[in-house]
């Protein structure tokens, strides 16, 4: 049965040792484990001699910064925009602004007041209010940790709790932390459980106020840390009742196990005659054992000797198989090669014969097409020569006509102006004849010369405003006549230009045509020279393909001499490597990395086995993936070996004639040499088997031999006849890696023809774009042609234009010179008809001017007449030139014209010319694959006769194979047999060399039973074995249990005397523990007494309170329960603690608690209080309205305790009150906006000013309350 473990002293010393608290221990902590180095408590003297100032160091720590968001009325996210001081600080605001949700906000993080928030908690804190719901809340406090308080490396150390329905999470400098973590810090730090007045609330002071004197006790109890003796007193009380429990249990195990001691003796004598009998059946059964052991070896030896005759033979025959399957299997690999290549040669006779058909197809059209373009060519060549002809004879026309048009005008216009001359002497003289007559007339017509002079000056009037149009017209005609004239110029120099413009694009289009047909020449050639690279690359391509398909063939067959699992596995290794591109991590099997010579090759396979598939992998992390791939994958098993686990190491090995080290044979690359050496490293390849087995002896490392038996350095030896069939993995892994190379080759043979024809590519593109340029500026020169075409005709049919016009022109400028001249002459007559003074006839002179005048004009007519004539034959003629000039010879000129800009003759050639380029590619290539055809077919036949070849080679080799193997059969039968025969012996030798060594006898008796005879042996084994049956039931374990019992009884005896020892050890520390307790709660009521002494006189000038201890011999207390309690806690006769005070300073009016006014409970309770906190400093204490219910000089001498108390710990106050502001380093304002709360840094006017606001406030509610009352 189990038994208790025993109390250890110094877990006992640790469980009894309650801890001291920390104001009183030193900063280190040394001696053994479980113990505490410590500073003895202060010993204080009577209390009045008892110092009044903190003795601690001022503390630096404080709260900077405070950020709220989401926490009850703060919605908004609320930050001081001024830091809180180090010193005092002043929190003012009206009732419901959020000053106390302010101060709970600061609880909220550093208190252990909300540590533990239920989900409807949680939701009470977050933010209600109009808008949106707050689903989350945060308060920030950020503490000064210069002086490193906190072990943390910053000045500052932020604390955010963050709480949400469902959350509640801790950071602290924005990382998450746990709340023990945090809480853990702040204790450290200085905020210590013990001490519950660093915050005061609303309420605490009068909660204080109403204590009775055992509450007291209570509360200086707890600050003194007497809790903590309580719970190690419990705890050792029970260990007491646990150590009684072991006691009683360890007596009856005692008392069993000294009964069960007394039965074992007898058992004793029986076993001891028991195992005399069970030694000489033992020795009788080794004797007869040692005769069938003799008999077996002898057997064995002959069975082994005919068995290695019988072998000898059969490796003989089976080397014989051997030999003819790995000629059969070349013979077989030699016809599969030759039928693949035949049916290879078949495919190409059958493609090249194909490609040779539809060549001569394509070459049948193109021949035709080329035919036809060439007489379209030709007819094109022949119409174009015909309208170069007709365009130059007509262009010789229109010159002439031209020529000849220029040459009549002159002539035109001379006639024109003598008709114009003649038409304008008539018409004067007729003008000049008719104002004669007319004034013959009016001597008759006026009566007098008043009247005739009025009509003639209407007349007058009438010429002289027909003479101005007329002066008018022939000005504005002389101006149109020079615009006409500067146009025909302009047209004239126009059509000129155009001409020569013409002549250049001609000349320029000639050039253009014989650049395209050049490149299309040079396009032709780089296609001829394109087509026969990628006949280059699609021969190269065709042998990547056929040596990577031997490549692939070689890895099949290498992969089927591996098992299946490791050849799943290891495929999928390689294939997830290459897929994540693991190359050069994961570097293959060790097989794909070495060379080994063929003498070798035997050896080094039967050696490794399945080693030489171990995957090289570069480091153990790579590795490990692979492995765990395999293994959730479950696709079999692989070997991953990490090299950066492996390290080269220097073995010796021995310098023998035939023996060589296996790793000397392998070659590889310097950084798979660790793997290799893993592998080879112990083993030595050697010449003979008797040579391995000397070498093992002597140097204890594996031995092989070139055949592939081998001898291992435990003495196991392996070989017999070896299948070279099997041992093909290291030619078939250089067989590949060789195939690999010749890819590799050939695959940078397609590269360079692919970069070839790249760059041929290129350059035929780069043709085809300027072919194309040309061709682009060849249309455009064209379409220039037609413009400038055109243009000429336009130019030339303005110049005609523009003749016609002037001539026009001209003419109607006669006429109105004529109508000027016969203006002129009448207003001239007129006016000397008026200056006569008679109305009767003509004068003399005026008669003889009027027949004059008669004779000449007849004459002048006649010459008009006669001038009329030839100018209208010359005109005639003009207009004749003129209208087949502009009618016939210059339409047919432009119509040419235009033809031969827009002739595609250049097109006609240059499809001839690519017709016929064409043509002769595809005779080419028809040549070339008629030449292809008749070599292949050639080939094909070739191959055909080394197939046949083949396969009677084949035929052959399959009855020597037949014949050879059925002689290796009957021989292997034989061996069988024997081996058989050879195993029943060995097998009968195990069991009965098991059964040897399970008898263990001495060699003495065994000597003698060897000189019995068989018979005798088997009589005196049955004589035992009747004689042990009487011992069936004899305990075979009483020696054992005696002396397991004996120990045990010993340990439980040592284990009652550490019980024994333990009781008195916790009686001692029962003791310790009380007295330690009343020590301290002594000393922490002389020291409270002592700070309570001085902060009453502070706030009460003249007063004097102390605290007074109540006993059982006091008889008078105040209790609210049983004042036994406390006794029985370790206090002794200690019932309570009472306040005594007195306002006046006289000894004989001090006063209790209950013997006081609300005001003067007040200042005791907030004395007592800071009394408290001088106890054990906190860095900062926050204060919630505590000076409510003062007098003003109270308050006042609240202030200065406060400023006091601020000099070496911070302060945090909130107030109605102006006495406090007086004081305040910083004052702050908390407001609410839209119904959230906000703070402020104000000034202490500001604040004064928030005070007085809410004082009227006050009194107006007051006045209102009271008016509603009455």
């Amino acid at each position: 049965m189990p038994f208790c473990s025993k109390p250890q002293p110094e877990n006992l010393r640790q469980t009894l040792c309650p801890p001291i608290p920390r104001r009183f221990l030193t900063a280190s902590c040394r001696g053994g484990r479980g113990t505490h180095q410590q500073q003895a408590a202060p010993a204080y003297p009577k209390w009045p001699d008892l110092p009044l100032t903190p003795t601690h160091a001022a503390a630096t720590m404080h709260i900077k910064q405070v950020i709220i968001r989401g926490f009850k009325t703060y919605k908004e996210q609320t930050t001081l925009d001024e830091d809180f001081s180090p010193g005092t600080n002043v929190v003012v605001g009206f009732n419901g602004s959020g000053k106390s949700n302010f101060f709970q906000a600061i609880l909220f993080v550093l208190s252990d007041q909300y540590s533990s928030l239920r989900a409807e908690t949680r939701k009470s804190l977050l933010h209600e209010g109009a808008g949106q719901a707050v689903l989350t809340a945060y308060v920030e406090v950020i503490l000064d940790n210069s002086d490193r308080r906190i072990p943390v490396e910053s000045d500052s150390v932020s604390i955010r709790r963050l709480i949400g329905v469902k959350k509640d999470d801790w950071l602290l400098d924005g990382k998450h932390a746990t709340k023990a973590e945090i809480f853990g810090l702040l204790e450290g730090a200085g905020f210590a459980k013990t001490s519950p007045y660093y915050v005061v609330q609303q309420g605490k002071v009068s909660e204080l106020t109403m204590m009775t004197d055992v509450q007291r006790l209570g509360l200086l109890k707890d600050i003194s840390g007497a809790g903590v003796y309580d719970d190690r007193r419990a705890e050792s009380v029970k260990i007491m009742e646990d150590t009684a429990l072991r006691r009683t249990r360890t007596e009856g195990l005692i008392s069993e196990i000294e009964q069960k001691l007394a039965a074992l003796e007898d058992e004793q004598r029986e076993l001891r005659e028991c195992e005399r009998l069970e030694s000489r059946r033992r020795t009788l059964e080794y004797a007869l054992a040692d005769r069938e052991w003799r008999s077996a070896q002898d057997r064995i030896e002959e069975l082994g000797a005919r068995r290695d005759e019988a072998s000898g033979k059969l490796v003989e025959l089976q080397s014989q198989v051997g030999s003819v399957r790995q000629r059969t299997a070349e013979a077989e690999a030699d016809s599969e090669r030759h039928e693949e290549a035949r049916r290879g040669a078949a495919e190409r006779v059958a493609g090249l014969e194909g490609e040779r058909d539809r060549k001569y197809e394509a070459l049948a059209k193109a021949t035709l097409q080329a035919e036809e373009e060439s007489r379209r060519q030709r007819e094109g060549e022949d119409q174009g020569a015909e309208r170069l002809s007709e365009l130059g004879r007509t262009r010789q026309e229109v010159a002439a006509a031209a020529q000849a048009l220029e040459a009549a005008r002159p002539e035109v216009e001379a006639a024109a102006v003598q008709v114009r001359g003649l038409e304008q002497r008539r018409q004067v003289a007729a003008t000049e004849r008719e104002q004669l007559l007319a004034r013959q007339g009016r001597g008759q017509q006026f009566n007098s010369l008043e009247a005739r002079n009025q009509a003639l000056d209407v007349e007058i009037q009438a010429r002289s405003s027909k003479l101005n149009e007329a002066s008018r017209k022939l000005a504005d005609c002389g101006e149109r006549e020079q615009k006409k004239e500067d146009a025909r110029t302009h047209a004239t120099g126009a059509a000129s230009k155009g001409r020569q413009s013409l002549a250049t694009s001609e000349q320029r289009l000639g050039e253009l045509g014989r650049a395209v047909r050049r490149l299309g020449e040079k396009l032709d050639a780089g296609a001829e020279r394109l087509r026969l690279l990628h006949q280059d690359r699609g021969r190269a391509v065709r042998d990547v393909e056929r040596l990577r398909q031997e490549a692939l063939a070689g890895q099949h067959r290498l992969e089927s001499t591996m098992p299946r699992a490791s050849r799943q596995a290891v495929g999928a290794v390689m294939r997830w490597a290459e897929e994540q591109g693991l190359q050069e991590r994961i570097r293959g099997p060790l097989l794909s990395h070495i060379e080994v010579a063929a003498t070798f090759r035997t050896a080094v396979e039967s050696f490794a086995g399945m080693s030489l598939f171990n995957l090289l992998a570069m480091d153990d992390e790579v590795a490990a993936e692979a492995v765990k791939l395999v293994r959730t994958r479950k696709l079999g098993a692989v070997v991953v070996t990490p090299l950066s686990q492996l390290s080269l190491k220097n073995f010796e090995f021995p310098q023998m004639e035939g023996v060589k080290a296996l790793v000397e044979v392998v070659k590889c690359p310097d950084w798979a040499k660790p793997a290799v050496q893993q592998v080879f490293g112990r083993a030595v390849v050697c010449r003979s088997m008797e040579l391995c087995e000397e070498v093992v002896k002597r140097y204890g490392i594996d031995a092989i031999t070139l055949d592939g038996d081998r001898v291992s350095r435990k003495g196991v030896v392996t070989g017999g006849f070896h299948d070279p069939q099997r041992f093909v993995r290291v030619s078939l892994a250089e067989a590949i890696r060789g195939a690999h190379n010749k890819v590799r080759e050939a695959n940078e043979r397609v590269q360079q023809f692919e970069a070839q024809i790249a760059q041929e590519a290129e350059q035929v593109d780069a043709l085809h774009v300027e072919r194309r340029s040309r061709q682009d500026e060849r249309d455009k020169v064209r379409v220039e042609m037609q413009r400038l075409t055109e243009q000429v005709q336009s130019a030339e049919d303005a110049t005609s234009r523009s003749a016609r016009e002037l001539s026009d022109l001209r003419e109607w400028r006669h006429r109105m010179e004529v109508l000027i001249g016969e203006c002129e002459a009448s207003i001239a007559a007129k006016k000397t008809e008026r200056a006569s003074k008679s109305l009767s006839g003509l004068p003399a002179a005026a008669e003889g001017r009027l027949r004059n005048l008669t004779a000449e004009l007849q004459e002048l007519q006649a010459r008009q007449e006669a001038a009329q004539l030839a100018f209208q034959g010359l005109r005639s003629e003009l207009e004749e030139k003129e209208a087949q000039l502009e009618s016939s010879l210059r339409p047919r000129l432009h119509a040419l014209e235009l033809q031969a800009a827009s002739s595609s003759q250049d097109d006609a050639l240059e499809r001839a010319e690519e017709a016929a380029q064409g043509r002769a590619r595809l005779e080419r290539e028809h040549r070339e694959a008629a030449d292809g055809a008749t070599a292949a077919a050639a080939e094909l036949q070739q191959l055909a006769g080394s197939c046949k070849r083949s396969q009677a080679q084949r035929e052959e080799l399959s009855a020597e194979d037949a014949r050879v193997q059925e002689q290796a059969a009957h021989a292997s039968v034989r061996v069988d047999q024997l081996n058989a025969e050879l195993t029943s012996q060995s097998q009968k030798k195990a069991e009965v060399d098991a059964k040897l060594q399970g008898l263990a006898a001495a060699p003495a008796e065994v000597e003698q039973c060897r000189q019995l005879a068989k018979p005798q042996l088997v009589r005196e084994l049955a004589e035992a074995n009747r004689a042990l049956q009487a011992f069936h039931h004899v305990n075979r374990k009483a020696v054992e249990q005696y002396e397991n019992f004996s120990e045990q009884l010993v340990d439980l005896r040592r284990r009652l005397e550490e019980i024994d020892g333990g009781e008195s050890s916790i009686a001692e520390a029962l003791q310790r523990i009380d007295a330690q307790k009343e020590e301290a709660v002594l000393q922490t009521l002389r020291r409270v007494n002592g700070h309570f002494q001085q902060t009453f006189v502070e706030m009460v000038p003249g007063g004097m309170g102390k605290l007074r201890v109540i006993r059982r011999a006091d008889g008078d207390v105040e209790m609210s329960g049983d004042a036994t309690s406390q006794e029985a806690a370790g206090l002794g006769d200690i019932l309570g603690v009472r306040i005594e005070v007195s306002f006046t300073g006289q000894a004989q009016s001090f006063l209790s608690m209950g013997q006081l006014s609300g005001g003067q409970k007040t200042v005791v309770a907030l004395s007592l209080i800071f009394a408290i906190q001088r106890l054990e400093p906190a860095p900062f204490y926050l204060l919630d309205e505590v000076d409510a219910a003062l007098d003003a000089s109270y308050r006042s001498a609240l202030a200065n305790l406060v400023a006091k108390t601020a000099k070496t710990s911070q302060v945090v106050l909130t107030t109605f009150r102006p006495e406090a502001l007086e004081k305040a380093d910083r004052c702050y304002r908390v407001y609410q906006q839209n119904r959230a709360s906000r703070i402020d840094a104000v000034s202490r006017e500001q604040a004064q000013e928030v005070l007085r606001e809410q004082d009227r406030l006050a009194e107006a509610e007051a006045e209102a309350a009271a008016l509603t009352a009455s």
